[in-house]
């Protein structure tokens, strides 16, 4: 029964870290789709600028921009593959710790932390790379519209839709 009980609490810790390796799937899935759809537009707008297209506003810095976000989504992507990385190592730890009983459990502690750090650092390009997506489409927006609407005005169209 002692047997029994210490598979539970091994396969209870190995939980963890694949739960985080599951939902670092899902995000990386986003990243791609995200990224594929930047890598399109730039060929896109490449396209657009050798064929001299003069519907476009600005492509050049929308191009610079593009280019700027598929970095950001690679490096995203980077820093999800490492919380991958250090997760598995994780459980490398565990089974170590569990069939040769030699203490791990400073590198799981370690790896933890740079799991999480790592998801971290994804989170923080993921958001930027949001910024850069809306500065990106601002420029079609002004091809047809005179002007932006400011920040100051959205709040108060959000204010009166909320009353």
């Amino acid at each position: 029964m002692s047997e029994l009980t210490e598979i539970s609490s091994l396969l209870s810790a190995i939980i963890s870290p694949i739960v985080l390796i599951s939902g670092v799937g899902l995000i990386l899935l986003t990243l791609t789709n995200r990224l594929g759809r930047a890598i399109d537009r730039t060929r896109t707008l490449v396209l657009a600028i050798k064929q001299g297209n003069e519907a476009i506003s600005n492509p050049r810095k929308q191009l610079t921009i593009l280019y700027r976000r598929c970095l950001l989504l690679r490096s995203s992507m980077v820093a999800l593959s490492f919380s991958t990385l250090f997760a598995c190592l994780i459980i490398i730890c565990l089974f170590i710790l569990y069939f040769f009983h030699i203490s791990t459990t400073a590198w799981i502690f370690v790896f933890f932390g740079c799991s999480i750090i790592s998801v971290l650092i994804s989170v923080v390009l993921f958001i930027y790379d949001l910024i850069l997506n809306l500065h990106a489409v601002s420029f079609d927006v002004r091809l047809v519209c005179d002007e932006l609407p400011d920040t100051e005005s959205m709040n108060k169209l959000s204010q009166t839709a909320a009353h």
